[in-house]
């Protein structure tokens, strides 16, 4: 019976169309069969093959694919939505049912005839918006009959309440129910969302009173509002952080293009207008989470300006466009644009608009605003405004006054501008460097005193300027001074105000020219400032490179503007009058051509010489020289003759003229011959041709065994000449300063011991030296040293237009005396050379007299002779003019006694001796070169030199001994066979010789002569 009455139970849930289902049933165990309660299907047989197999089948359908094959022992948990739904199974024994079956058993067998396959449920429109409206929701199931069942429906919403989460449930009422349907509609009231995701819980009763739940998982959404703010749209409700974003999208119903959110928070959704490019005042847009509508949103459009472009300064020359949301094209004729003046009135401005939410302000239409400005929109029709504003600031300045408070000198402008801590504004057009304000006031900027420029002021913040203010400092320079210079031209020195040349576009700020009579005009170029003094008073320099007659009158200043030029006109202008530096030289009684050297020359000067004219023949202005013919008339040949220039009512003079030396007429001092009658003159020199043998500037020392010279070695700047047993050094060995009244020295500095001189230079055959020092009062010494290593020719060397012969073998030194400072201008230096002779000699030597003589030109010494018996000579030649500055001056030569020398240091000298019974005689001569006032340079440029006879072969005449008796060779004439003659030549001015201790100690069997503070007669010819 209990086998019949399960299959009878059985068999009221299986169709009877194929019994065999039945036979099947029966005797197949371990199958659970859910079945379809209207259709039976015979391949559901298949299924009882395989043990512990659910088989799952939806209420109303059957389906072949159903028949899934599970081999492991275990029950299939199914899911939807992600809740999980329970499966209820029962088992038939293998072969025929046990009788015996527990009422339990029976029980889940009738239960497994009345539960739903949750696969099959399905729940429709699970995204809703709670708005105090209902909520509904609808259960389907095509597999099964509702009909049979009794459902009610609930919701558990997540909220928080009273600052507590929790879970509230709203109970659902059912509506409508079909076998395959079922609604409920449940009421969900405004409510604190804290997720939304929610559960809807459906139950189910079947007739027999067994009741199942089944969960879905529901969202709900709560919007307060949607508002507009500016650009964006702002959806308020509760819990969109609990949202997947993937999920949601905004459907525009106004052009379709879809909404970018810009922001989620919890209680906000912010969704991003500008690129959605809203172009009309209503708009629609419908709120989707997967797929589904949740709700479709009207919204009135407010105008609303996103950005300016430029996004906020705006420049000289930039057109503004303003961005919108809201507006198209076709609303142009409906918009006003206004702009909020600085007076907090709003006026309307002109704008164009040829695209979609841009509206253009032209520069022309803004270009008299200032500062920061407000910027709206208006929709005439509907009187609506932009929500916002749109802000802008002008980057240009506006100026009002410039003026300058002359106590402190600074410069006060009153403006209006752009917030100066952010955009500086600069003071600029009438400075060549724009200048930042001291002081920032709201309407007033304060500037330092700046160096003016001749120019009109304005303010510039960024690049965009004010309008130049041209009621101040249109200055134009002012020259309170100004120098005079050569015609030729040269430098052009002034002062005055408001010199600076050049504007800040370095442009002219003005020019200068130099005006003669006829109103033609000489440029003076390359304006330069030398010094800024404070006060706009500077020192300046031009260059003027031309020279026109007539002579120039007046000083022409003019001024540029951008708009006008401004002249000023300064009298009187004068050149400098001539200048006479120097001339060449001619000889007396021979008419010649002179070369005059000076400055400031005109075209047609008027020279004379000494009082008698000097016919021109070329007046080389550019090079600062006159050429002119000189008949060489005038008395004085050995004096110094003034040269005169005239041009126009300007003159010059120098006393420069000298007539060349005639050694030709010296040469007779001795014998009254010319040349000493062992040579011939040169007229066309002057100067003696010295017959073979004999040499000198009188012929008068006689080298008749034809000796060879010996080069000098330079040892710091002393040459030394070492021949034998004697020694030859010359040196420079103190300068000092000596006072004009009483003549006493003030300043000495030692130029002599180690240290002192430094090597600057120096050729690779060492033949030329370069040595300086730099003294204790800042003066620099430079000694330029050149050997002529010429052994046997003498040379003559020209100095300013006398004419010198050097023998061979010549030290020639240039001495150049830079920065010296003197006390006064009246006072002069010295340099002071030491000529020393040193020669071994035995002690007994023996007496013998010497002679001497001296040749004069003038007042000065031209040539000093100093010989002894054995034929030592000692000769000095000077010249007789030297240069300081660029000035040529007449040289003086005097002897001084021994009191003059003072505390003059010496040559160190090594007294080294090669045996007992030798002492060394010394002989010094200290020249002392006077050298007066000069304000830049002085040139000393003497030469020294020995000459040899040293053929100590020689045929005839005496015996020849050493020092100390032994015969070494024989004489021909009553001279030795060998002369020393020391030539010193000097072209410098106020020449001083002394000749101090000169000891000659005899050689054996011979005597020598002893001269010490000797006074020489001098043999004087003036003519």
């Amino acid at each position: 019976m209990k086998n019949k009455y399960l299959c009878s139970i059985i068999k009221r849930n299986i169709p009877k169309k194929k019994k065999e289902g039945k036979k099947n049933n029966c005797i197949y165990n371990n199958n659970n069969n859910n079945n379809n309660n209207n259709n039976n299907n015979n391949n559901n047989n298949n299924n009882n093959n395989n043990n512990n197999n659910n088989n799952n089948n939806n209420n109303n359908n059957n389906n072949n694919n159903n028949n899934n094959n599970n081999n492991n022992n275990n029950n299939n948990n199914n899911y939807y939505n992600g809740i999980q739904k329970n499966n209820n199974t029962f088992s038939c024994f293998e072969g025929m049912m046990d009788i015996k079956l527990t009422l339990l058993i029976k029980i889940l067998i009738l239960i497994s005839f009345f539960n739903f396959n949750q696969s099959k449920l399905l729940i429709g429109n699970k995204n809703y918006r709670i708005d105090d409206n209902n909520v509904n929701y609808s259960i389907t199931n095509d597999d099964g009959d509702l009909n049979q069942f009794a459902t009610s429906g609930k919701v558990i919403v997540n909220i928080n309440e009273n600052g507590i989460n929790s879970s509230k449930e709203f109970q659902c009422t059912q509506g409508l129910k079909t076998s395959f349907n079922v609604l409920f509609t449940c009421q969900i009231s405004t409510i604190e969302l804290t997720n939304i995701n929610s559960t809807f819980i459906l139950s189910t009763t079947s007739t027999n009173n067994v009741m199942e739940t089944y969960r879905f998982q529901i969202n709900l959404f709560y919007f307060e509002d949607a508002i507009q703010n500016d650009q964006n749209f702002i959806i308020n409700g509760k819990a969109f952080l609990t949202m997947n974003q993937s999920l949601l999208n905004f459907k525009n119903n106004v052009n379709g293009k879809p909404f970018k959110i810009f922001k989620i928070t919890d209680t906000q959704i912010i969704i991003n207008g500008v690129e959605t490019d809203i172009t009309s005042t209503f708009m629609e847009y419908t709120f989707m989470y997967g797929g589904e509508n949740i709700a479709t949103i009207s919204l009135t459009i407010e105008p609303s300006i996103s950005s300016t472009t430029p996004n906020y300064l705006i420049n000289d020359g930039d057109n503004i466009i303003i961005n919108t949301i809201g507006l198209s094209t076709s609303d142009k004729s409906d918009i006003e644009v206004f702009i909020l003046r600085p007076d907090n009135q709003w006026i309307s401005l002109d704008f164009s608009m040829t695209t979609n939410n841009q509206i253009q302000l032209d520069n022309s239409t803004i270009y008299n605003y200032y500062g920061e400005r407000l910027l709206r929109i208006h929709l005439i029709a509907s009187d609506i405004y932009s929500n916002n504003y749109g802000v802008i600031g002008f980057a240009k300045p506006i100026l009002t006054n410039i003026a300058q408070n002359f106590t402190s000198l600074e410069v006060v402008v009153d403006c209006n501008y752009l917030n100066n801590t952010a955009y500086p504004t600069f003071l600029r057009g009438f400075v060549v460097i724009p200048m930042a304000p001291i002081s920032i006031l709201p309407t007033r900027l304060i500037f330092s005193e700046p160096q003016m420029v001749r120019g009109y002021g304005y303010l510039q913040c960024n690049s965009s300027k004010s309008e130049p203010f041209k009621r101040f400092f249109q200055v134009m320079p002012d020259l309170s001074s100004w120098n005079s210079i050569p015609r030729k031209g040269g430098v052009f020195k002034f002062s005055g105000k408001y010199l600076l040349p050049l504007n800040e576009n370095n442009e002219k700020a003005y020019t200068i020219d130099l005006v003669i009579i006829n109103e033609f005009s000489i440029p003076c170029d390359n304006i330069t400032i030398l010094h800024y003094w404070g006060n706009q008073e500077y020192n300046a320099s031009c260059i003027v490179s031309k020279y026109s007659e007539p002579i120039v009158k007046s000083i022409f200043i003019t001024g540029y503007l951008t708009d006008s030029l401004s002249h000023i006109q300064k009298n009187p202008f004068t050149y400098l009058p001539p200048s006479v530096y120097y001339s060449t030289s001619t000889f007396y009684g021979t008419p010649s051509e002179v070369i005059i050297y000076g400055s400031s020359f005109c075209m047609d000067p008027n020279v004379t010489i000494g009082g008698e004219d000097c016919i021109l023949r070329l007046s080389d202005y550019e090079n600062d020289r006159i050429y002119c013919s000189f008949e060489s008339n005038i008395q004085g040949l050995t004096i110094t003759h003034t040269i005169n220039i005239t041009c126009g009512n300007q003159y010059g003079f120098g006393d420069v003229f000298i007539y060349a030396t005639d050694e030709c007429l010296i040469s007779k001092n001795k014998t009254g011959l010319i040349c000493s009658g062992n040579g011939v003159c040169d007229d066309s020199i002057r100067k003696c041709i010295c017959n073979e043998d004999y040499f000198g500037l009188d012929c008068s020392i006689n080298n008749n065994n034809n000796g060879s010279t010996i080069p000098p070695i330079i040892d710091n700047t002393t040459s030394i000449i070492d021949i034998n047993n004697s020694k030859f050094e010359i040196g420079l060995v103190q300068i000092r300063e000596i006072e004009f009244i009483d003549e006493k020295v003030i300043k000495t500095f030692n130029l002599t011991g180690g240290g002192i001189w430094n090597l600057e230079d120096i050729n690779q055959e060492k033949t030329n030296y370069i040595f300086n020092t730099t003294l204790d009062n800042q003066s620099i010494l430079k000694v330029h040293l050149t050997i002529n290593s010429d052994s046997k020719l003498s040379k003559q060397y020209n100095f300013y237009g006398d004419n010198i012969t050097i023998l061979p073998n010549s030290v020639k030194y240039r001495i150049e005396i830079t920065n010296w400072t003197f006390n006064t201008s009246l006072n002069s230096i010295e340099l002071i050379f030491q000529s020393k002779l040193s020669v071994d000699q035995c002690s007994d030597s023996e007496t013998l007299i010497g002679k001497n003589s001296v040749q004069m030109y003038g007042d000065s010494i031209r040539s000093m002779e100093l010989t002894l018996t054995n034929g030592q000579t000692l000769i000095g030649t000077f010249s007789n003019r030297m240069k300081l500055d660029n000035r040529i001056v007449k040289s003086l030569v005097k002897i001084l006694d021994e009191q003059s020398i003072g505390n003059a240091p010496t040559i160190a000298t090594n007294t080294t001796k090669s045996s007992e019974n030798i002492k060394t005689s010394i002989q010094n001569v200290f020249t002392i070169i006077s050298i007066n006032y000069f304000k830049e340079i002085a040139i000393v440029d003497p030469n020294f030199g020995v000459l040899i006879d040293n053929d100590i072969n020689g045929s005839g005449g005496n015996n020849i001994l050493d020092e100390c008796g032994k015969v070494i060779g024989k004489t021909k004439e009553k001279f030795s066979n060998w002369k020393i003659a020391l030539i010193v030549v000097f072209s410098f001015g106020g020449i001083s010789l002394i000749v101090v201790a000169i000891i000659v100690y005899k050689t054996r069997n011979r005597n020598s002569v002893i001269v010490n503070g000797v006074k020489l007669k001098m043999n004087k010819e003036n003519k």
